[in-house]
């Protein structure tokens, strides 16, 4: 079990050392919750990797598609007084408003207008107008705009997931269409009310039908893997929230930093409800690969210094003990420079259970020291 355990979570150091490997060389954490209760990314802890323009494209794409649904339910409201078109129009704000942390992070160009019901992109522009006249007929017609226009974003976003290999987008992606599903069930009810049914307008008759018979589910996400003494991970809702400083300023997740610079790496913790109030061990591993190098190092932290770890996790000592996890927590990883180590280094952090379940941070804080 201690074996299977060792290799689990050594392979998900390694791969996540050599997945930012490119992005560290182009010199270029994790989030509080808000109303839907996401742990939400910044545009400085988002982690840069190379996108293809298909990627890109749809980050546009689907940064005007939040709009168009924003814009359809204020509008609606305003002619129907219906309370359950602004509430889901404050919700495709928030859905806004995580895409573009991606566009500030990659530093592109905001698409959305800052007009109601104004689009760059042609196709969504008409859909718009068709939308609002359809909704415009009808309390009824209002609703069933209400549904289709998450109907399409729910397909739209299931193209998304399945068309990256970026995890901090696929995770963003998911959770646009979980709370979609949820805004599918609230308007699907307000015509059932009315009709007695509701009939899918665009997905499959089956693909809502497996949507609408499900329960809703907790909508509280954490960026956090739970690895259990078994091997066996899955998500937690453990939330990780990590700021790289340097000189006071703050840093994007991957830059590239000076070996002679004095950088400050914290990761601030919102735990899991389940665990709070237990005593829990604090651990630190760090992953290095050299300049010019394929080969990955692996650092952990005890009570009073850095050591070289060897990979087993009865060997992975606690940089604080017996500690009560409090609701929220911050841990100071690193201060200080790193002259003579060019190179890329990837931490993870997290608390150690009684049992030996690990909780850490799903997505590394990296960063690049040149010479």
């Amino acid at each position: 079990m201690k074996k299977l355990l060792n290799s689990t979570l050594l392979m998900t150091l390694t791969l996540s050392s050599i997945s930012i490997q490119a992005v560290a060389k182009q010199g270029q954490g994790m989030g509080g919750p808000g109303q839907e209760s996401f742990c939400e990314l910044t545009s400085e802890q988002v982690l840069i990797r190379t996108l293809s323009e298909k990627e890109l494209d749809t980050l546009n794409f689907m940064r005007e598609e939040e709009k168009l649904a924003r814009d359809v339910y204020k509008t609606l409201y305003g002619q129907w007084n219906t309370q359950v078109f602004t509430n889901i129009a404050a919700s495709e704000q928030k859905h806004m408003d995580k895409v573009k942390v991606f566009l500030d992070a990659y530093q592109l160009p905001d698409p959305a207008s800052s007009e109601v019901g104004q689009f760059n992109n042609t196709v969504l522009q008409n859909l718009y107008d068709d939308l609002l006249a359809k909704g415009s007929q009808s309390k009824l017609e209002a609703f069933k705009v209400g549904a289709m226009v998450e109907e399409v974003d729910i397909f739209d976003l299931e193209n998304a997931i399945a068309e990256t290999d970026n995890d901090e987008l696929k995770v963003m992606y998911t959770q646009l269409m979980q709370a979609s599903h949820n805004h599918l069930r609230a308007f699907s009810r307000q015509i059932i009310n009315i009709e007695g049914e509701y009939i899918a307008q665009y997905m499959s008759s089956e693909a809502v039908a497996s949507i609408l018979d499900r329960p809703k589910p907790d909508m509280m996400h954490g960026n956090a893997i739970l690895l259990n003494p078994a091997g066996h991970v899955s998500e937690d809702k453990t939330c990780f929230v990590a700021s790289i400083n340097s000189e006071q300023d703050l840093l994007q997740n991957g830059s590239t930093i000076k070996g002679e610079d004095t950088i400050t790496v914290t990761h601030q913790i919102t735990a899991n409800a389940n665990d709070l109030n237990k005593v829990v061990d604090w651990v630190i591993v760090a992953s290095y690969q050299a300049e010019n190098s394929d080969q990955t190092q692996f650092f952990t932290h005890n009570a009073d210094n850095w050591q070289a770890w060897d990979g087993q996790a009865n060997n992975l000592p606690a940089t604080k003990s017996a500690q009560q996890l409090l609701e929220g927590y911050t841990l100071q990883i690193f201060q200080g420079q790193l002259q003579g180590m060019p190179g890329v280094f990837s931490i993870f952090s997290g608390y150690r259970l009684d049992d030996g379940s690990i909780v850490y941070n799903r997505f590394p804080t990296v960063f690049k020291v040149s010479e």
